[in-house]
């Protein structure tokens, strides 16, 4: 019996795929830019960048349907950090220093990505544009 892969190595997007976008991403691209200046002189592009993590971390976690989690909840492990007293009694459906682990995994996985993902022109490690 034949095997068939699922996993696929992660590619740049075909000139086909980016014929596609949309003509607000540019302007978007622009507007990110000026916003990554603005928070790298004032020195929080660090925070900023640990929060969004956080942020996609808590998330994936929801969407995969791996917890659930109140809006309130979720708004204070992504401003003011992981943290299991912040998810109360019944703010979950499974126990909250189980929910930390599993956030603090998808977390780490985030900065894993960004780590290995090659610089280039446009793209910065911190998930900005140039």
């Amino acid at each position: 019996m034949k095997e068939h892969a699922i996993w696929h190595p992660i590619v740049d997007l075909q000139p086909s795929d980016l014929a596609q976008a949309s003509d607000e991403l540019s302007a978007l691209s622009r507007v990110w830019a000026s916003e990554r200046t603005k928070l790298q002189t004032a020195g929080e592009l660090a925070e900023f960048t640990e929060r969004l993590n956080r942020e996609w971390a808590v998330e994936t976690g929801i969407l995969e349907r791996l917890y659930s989690l109140d809006r309130g909840v979720t708004y204070n492990l992504i401003e003011k950090g992981l943290d299991a007293a912040f998810i109360a009694h019944g703010d979950s459906d499974q126990p909250a220093e189980y929910v930390i682990g599993l956030i603090k995994d998808q977390e780490s996985t985030v900065e894993g990505a960004r780590s290995v993902l090659p610089p280039r022109a446009g793209r910065q490690r911190d998930g900005g544009a140039r």
